[in-house]
């Protein structure tokens, strides 16, 4: 009696964090685009909508994930959500409950009324919100039914009958229960939009004095993580007008040329910020001393994480570049989250308002051909050529 051996499968690997962070903004956008189409009347796309909701939320069968929770564990921050009591409301006045009945309208990512439970995504997951001919239904039930039985990730050549006669009842042109899951898909979509500004959304600013103008461009300043695109530079075209260039992981790039000339007779403030707006656009916005030098938006994330102590970093050259024959002095550099109110916002530039105007502010200046350096997982910079602490009377001459 002889038995035949399974053949092997192809080789596969572990996907990296790197790979997984970029599906998952990938299915941020499909599940963004979804939900505007249902949103105006094309309701085939709930097809897609809830294909994405299960792989983002649900999906722990073989060896997929739940790409939402995955990011959010490695970033340390949590999903919340808020929604009202579902059917098992105890307040219900009746006590004969409806054949069929849907609870739990608001479902957001911020709370809107002051009723809202604040709940964890897998408790949200886990709510009763349907109750039909008095069986309840989770959240969870709903996104599988639509995923599994309607078209979202498979064809089904049946499905639930409690599912099929739910399906049936409408107001308007909508079910019910088509609603409730549109309210998942955006509750879904705002908490990854909080998750991805809380993970990417940073402040630079820089203080600086340039004795003389560059003849080519230059850099100010260079951040690269080590083996991935990620890569921040902030630098001075042959003009001295600045400028930025943004890498995020998955290679998309943004550059960020000022709109304007910059005279340096005296010490600048140049602030770079960098968010995530509602649509899951990234934009760049670049002032002088508070005054707009312009913006540039890409129409998808960029993910460039604000932990810096993993980059390396460099002053007065690129990271993977020789020395430049080029001079400035650095008086200040800040990075700050995004997530702050506008009255910090506001303190923290006249802050910076009052350091570049002071009479007597100190700087470090980069000689040419000098450069500091700070190495992945280091603190300190380290370094190289001619550079000197001095006063920005000593290097810049007065106005006479």
């Amino acid at each position: 009696m002889s038995s035949k051996k399974s053949k092997p499968g192809p080789s596969e690997v572990e996907k990296d964090f790197a790979a997984k962070v970029i599906e998952t903004m990938e299915a941020l956008q499909i599940l963004r685009d979804a939900v505007a189409r249902v949103r105006k009347g094309k309701w085939y796309h709930l097809a897609v909508l809830s294909g994405q909701m299960r792989s983002l939320l649900i999906d722990k069968s073989g060896n997929a994930e739940r790409r939402l929770f995955y990011v959010a564990e490695k970033l340390n921050m949590p999903l919340r959500v808020f929604c009202m009591l579902g059917v098992d409301d105890p307040t219900f006045p009746l006590q004969e409950k409806p054949l069929f009945w849907i609870s739990g309208f608001p479902i957001s990512a911020d709370r809107q009324l002051p009723a809202q439970m604040e709940l964890s995504f897998d408790e949200l997951l886990d709510q009763p919100f349907v109750l039909y001919k008095g069986v309840k239904y989770t959240a969870r039930t709903v996104i599988e039914w639509f995923a599994n039985k309607a078209g979202g990730s498979h064809y089904a050549s049946s499905l639930p009958r409690q599912f099929a006669e739910m399906l049936t009842f409408k107001i308007g042109d909508l079910s019910p229960l088509r609603q409730l899951l549109v309210q998942f898909a955006e509750a879904t979509l705002f908490t990854g939009l909080k998750l991805l500004r809380a993970a990417v959304q940073q402040e630079l600013h820089v203080v600086i004095a340039v004795p003389e103008r560059p003849t080519q461009e230059v850099y100010l300043l260079d951040a690269a993580y080590p083996a991935s695109p990620m890569r921040l530079s902030l630098m001075l075209d042959q003009r001295g007008t600045p400028m930025v260039r943004l890498v995020g992981l998955d290679g998309s790039w943004i550059t960020l040329i000022a709109n304007k000339l910059v005279t340096w007779e005296c010490p600048h403030h140049l602030h770079l910020s960098i968010s995530v707006t509602d649509d899951l656009h990234t934009r760049a916005e670049l002032h002088l001393d508070g005054d707009s030098l312009g913006w540039a938006e890409l129409d998808a994330p960029l993910f460039l994480t604000p932990e810096w102590s993993a980059f390396d970093i460099v002053h007065n050259k690129s990271t993977d570049g020789p020395p430049q024959d080029f001079s400035f002095g650095l008086a200040e550099l800040v990075l700050v989250g995004a997530q702050h109110s506008a009255s910090d916002r506001a303190n923290m530039l006249l802050y910076e308002e009052g350091k570049r105007t002071d009479p007597t502010l100190k700087l470090v200046l980069y000689g040419p051909n000098s450069f500091a350096r700070s190495a992945p997982g280091e603190r300190n910079l380290k370094m190289e050529g001619t550079v000197r602490h001095m006063s920005v009377n000593e290097i810049l001459p007065k106005p006479s």
